[in-house]
């Protein structure tokens, strides 16, 4: 059986992910976020 290595996720991608996360459950659906935060999540 082959065996998968795991990678930990960097810091700041956890930090972002986290925002949002917060953003998505603190505004309606399809609402656009702020640039600041979709320039750092792309």
């Amino acid at each position: 059986m082959k065996q998968t290595t795991r990678v930990a996720i960097p810091e700041p991608i956890l930090r972002l992910q986290e925002q949002l996360d917060e953003f998505r459950t603190s505004h309606r659906v399809r609402t656009k976020p702020p640039n600041s935060l979709w320039h750092a999540a792309t």
